[in-house]
Formats: structure tokens, sequence, C-alpha cells
């Protein structure tokens, strides 16, 4: 057949039209796909979906190692500080509430944001030591 495209409905056609069809259903199926994985990049973005507005979100990974944080900071560090000095419990909220204010802040600069120690990375670093430290010498005073 020298150039010539066989008649419309033959055999050769159909087959034609159904390799095409096939190929066409795989490329939307890959695009499907990597619109999936380029939006969905974490489980939380995958179950709770999407915001129109820009705020920050902590991966299970994040949320793990600062929930760490807060129990080495409550129960860790005053036996650490109390080893070290008789007057342990200002000590011990200095040490929990700067531990757990780095975690916080590093996980969402350095894991999540992947932006490193911005100006933003010691904003936060500084302003949660200075809210948790009320916080934790509260709790040390009064449950300890």
């Amino acid at each position: 057949m020298s150039g010539r495209q066989p008649a419309p409905g033959t055999l050769k056609t159909r087959r034609a039209e159904a390799r095409e069809a096939a190929a066409i259903e795989r490329q939307r199926a890959a695009t499907r796909e990597a619109q999936i994985h380029a939006r969905a990049v974490d489980a939380a973005t995958r179950w709770l979906g999407e915001t129109d507005y820009d705020i920050p979100r902590f991966g299970f990974m994040s949320a793990a190692v600062i929930v760490f944080a807060f129990v080495v900071a409550l129960f860790a560090v005053p036996s650490l500080v109390q080893a070290v000095t008789p007057a342990w419990k200002p000590g011990a909220a200095v040490v929990g509430s700067a531990l757990v204010a780095f975690t916080f802040a590093f996980m969402q600069w350095f894991w999540e944001r992947k932006e490193g120690a911005t100006k933003g990375f010691w904003l936060c670093l500084v302003g949660l030591t200075a809210a948790l430290l009320p916080v934790f010498f509260i709790v040390y005073y009064a449950a300890m």
C-alpha cells in the first residue's frame, strides 16, 4: 500500500484507532498519577486536603519529633539539671523550653520548608522559647 490509508471501518483502521486510544489513556493515567504525586506529597495533604491560604503545616515525622522533645523536656531534662545543680527548677525550665523551641523551629525551617536558618527560624526560636518559659516554670514549680 503506497501511502494509502485503509478504508474507514476496516479491521486495520479499528486496530489503529484502538492503539491510539490506548496510548492516549496511558498518557492520561500517567498525567493523573504525576498530578497526584505533585499535590499530595505527605499523608496529611492526602487525608486532609489543601488549603487556599499558606499556613505552616507539619508532617507526621515533625509532629513525632516535637512530641518526643516535649517528653524529654518534661522527664529527662529535670533529672539531668538536678544532677548538676541543687537549684534545678529555673535551669530545667530554661533548658526544656529552649529544647522544645529549637526542635519546633528546626523541624519547620529545616525539615518541612528546607529553607535553613533564616530570620524566621531565629524569630520562631526566640519567640517560642520566651512563650514556653513560663509554661515550663509553672509545670516544674506546680507539679514537682
